[in-house]
């Protein structure tokens, strides 16, 4: 499915040929993997593919500014690597840095779901800016990836949302 010219879904198939069949996952590769982008500090909140998501702006208890990421995911093992990185639309500015990864593993940051895993909580989605004024308002391309430990088997995703701050 593509939104204004993005792919918003993008899998690389794994190295299994066995399909998903819909049961509980194992700890193991099987079928195509696949990675959904949500949000949400408590619970999962979709952001939807027609754009219309929004992100609250977070100012964090050390001074600095976050969204909250979450990743729903098969096809890839319970020990992972995720991105995430946020991109205004306006003039290409990257607001995250690419260097932010997170490892989650099955009980530390991830929960097995029926069809594969998801966070446990919102993950803090680190804004470099130096003040509100300089993301409220904005609208982003929100990415997401996932790779599993030995680097090999990768699932992204991204949706366009807005940048909102409710304090203002």
């Amino acid at each position: 499915m593509r939104l204004n010219g993005l792919a918003l879904v993008a899998c690389v198939a794994c190295s299994s040929s066995v399909p998903l069949d819909g049961g509980a996952p194992a700890d193991a590769p099987v079928g195509e993997a696949r990675v959904e982008l949500g949000s949400g500090e408590r619970a999962w909140q979709a952001l939807p593919l027609d754009g219309s998501g929004a992100c609250e702006l977070v100012h964090g208890p050390q001074g600095g500014y976050h969204i909250y990421g979450r990743v729903r995911y098969s096809g890839l093992p319970s020990d992972v690597s995720v991105w995430f990185r946020v991109t205004a639309l306006d003039d290409g500015a990257t607001l995250t840095n690419d260097g932010d990864r997170l490892r989650r593993v099955l009980g530390r940051g991830l929960a097995q779901t029926a069809t594969g895993y998801e966070s446990v909580t919102g993950e803090l989605v680190i804004l470099q800016i130096a003040g509100p004024a300089q993301a409220a308002g904005r609208r982003v391309r929100f990415d997401v990836r996932v790779v599993d430990a030995a680097g090999g088997l990768m699932a992204t995703d991204a949706r366009e949302v807005t940048i909102v701050d409710a304090v203002r």
